[in-house]
């Protein structure tokens, strides 16, 4: 089953060695390259096959040329090609993809990035009840459970492990 889904995301994969976001659809996502890296990484390590480890390092590439804007120390992920969108799981993924590429500065830019452009702090309507965490995107009008379980995960495999238990204890509702 692994290796059918293989194939039927090298059909999407384009020139640039990304996969789009569907068959009819033009748009690349940051995300779902960072997931299909990963995939084809682990399909690589499962079967041997050296085209899922060309197929990956093909993403990989493309990740790194049309996905990261701006340098090592100033940059961070778009939400996809053509799109400047701020998104949290562009990059908190995009700081675990940097941590298993070898690239930890990236990976810490891509955190601060995080940091600075989605951390949130919410009231529960109704309640004097709020909550620390990370919003999925600039407008900060929530504060999402699953984004920041992924940025905790994010600083525990960038080998901030205090910090990624800051994140997780942050994330707790208090009054006041």
């Amino acid at each position: 089953s692994a290796e059918k889904i293989g194939a039927y995301l090298k059909n999407l994969q384009v020139a640039s060695g990304s996969i789009k976001g569907g068959p009819d659809v033009s748009w690349i996502s940051t995300e779902h390259n960072i997931d299909a890296y990963f995939f084809y990484r682990e399909l690589y390590r499962v079967t041997g096959q050296s085209s899922y480890r060309t197929t990956a390092t093909q993403i990989k590439r493309s990740l790194l040329a049309n996905h990261w804007t701006g340098s090592v120390t100033q940059g961070h992920f778009l939400q996809g090609v053509g799109d400047p969108t701020p998104a949290l799981d562009a990059n908190s993924w995009g700081a675990i993809f940097f941590a298993a590429i070898g690239r930890t500065p990236q990976a810490k830019q891509a955190l601060k990035y995080v940091e600075t452009t989605f951390k949130n702090t919410q009231k529960i309507t109704g309640t004097l009840t709020r909550a620390t965490g990370y919003s999925p995107d600039s407008a900060k009008k929530t504060v999402w459970l699953e984004g920041t379980a992924g940025v905790a995960a994010a600083y525990q495999r960038t080998g901030q492990v205090t910090q990624a238990g800051s994140v997780l204890r942050q994330f707790s509702f208090w009054t006041g």
